[in-house]
């Protein structure tokens, strides 16, 4: 097997894609070149490695990708170790609330630890998390997380959250069970009990409806967005009751309380990473325990 069509390959795979790969190949090459090579490898072996279109990797695509993603991708990591360390650059991936949270405090701290660090973040929304850690898009991932959705990867637990009512401070109601009393009372039609939630596929918007689920209530959303400050800006002007989470260090805008949803599932704050774990992002999941801990409700 010639080995840099094996490497072209490996790149082809991990961007899906011959034009994608030759867009991010860490040294210039021509696409022709990339299919010729490709196809010559697919001789030698005398299998089909991809289909084009849509691209799909065959079983003995899979079975190759896997040979040789443990060797290419560490190569970065393996020439900044011979280079005098560990690698020093971190590509973490985060959901916008949690990076806004306390994410800030977490890398702070990992400066300090690790002198000429450089760090990148990019806001990753949560069903493209596992296609940008198989392609070493981002190093990890931090942001609530259902476990079934990343089952290739691995998770660590930061910390668990507990999903809340956010009502503005003139409402009626102190606790939860109090809003579902006035749901029944006005039968649920719009007015001060309109609920203002995430979109659906957002992960507290499927825990809030399985916590409905469980309990045999209905409510359906009569404003739904994509921002937990959307459904603080809507709620402070009076649509109605929104739907968000309890973060511990976090005060809310003035003019909100909040009202903690009893026996609702929590949320999971987790790092998710692929493979075998990097000493760098090891090192930022303990930072980020730590910090966890260290928050007061």
């Amino acid at each position: 097997m010639n080995i840099h069509h094996l490497e072209l390959f490996y790149y082809v795979a991990k961007y899906e894609g011959i034009s994608a790969a030759v867009k991010k190949m860490p040294y210039q090459i021509q696409q022709p070149a990339v299919s010729s090579q490709v196809l010559q490898l697919e001789k030698d072996l005398g299998v089909s490695l991809f289909h084009r279109r849509p691209f799909e990797l065959t079983r003995e695509g899979e079975k190759l990708y896997d040979f040789a993603y443990p060797f290419f991708s560490k190569l970065d990591e393996v020439e900044a170790s011979l280079r005098g360390g560990d690698s020093v650059t971190l590509v973490l991936g985060a959901s916008a609330t949690v990076a806004r949270m306390h994410m800030p405090e977490v890398l702070l701290r990992l400066q300090e630890e690790v002198p000429g660090l450089k760090l990148q973040v990019k806001d990753v929304p949560l069903q493209e998390v596992p296609v940008q850690l198989k392609r070493g898009e981002i190093d990890v991932f931090v942001g609530p997380v259902h476990p079934y959705e990343a089952s290739s990867s691995e998770i660590a637990p930061l910390m668990k959250l507990s999903l809340c009512f956010l009502v503005p401070e003139n409402h009626p109601a102190q606790r939860d069970s109090q809003i579902w009393d006035l749901l029944k009372k006005e039968s649920g039609k719009l007015g001060s009990n309109a609920l203002i939630t995430l979109k659906q596929s957002e992960v507290i918007r499927d825990l809030f409806e399985e916590g409905l689920l469980t309990q045999g209530l209905q409510w359906q959303p009569d404003f739904e967005t994509s921002s937990l400050e959307v459904v603080e800006e809507y709620v402070l002007r009076g649509f109605g009751v929104g739907v968000s989470v309890i973060v511990p260090g976090m005060t809310l805008p003035e003019g909100l309380r909040s009202l903690p949803l009893s026996r609702f599932p929590k949320l999971i704050i987790a790092g998710v990473y692929q493979g075998e774990m990097k000493p760098l992002v090891k090192r930022f999941l303990r930072i980020g325990t730590k910090v966890a801990k260290e928050i007061k409700v």
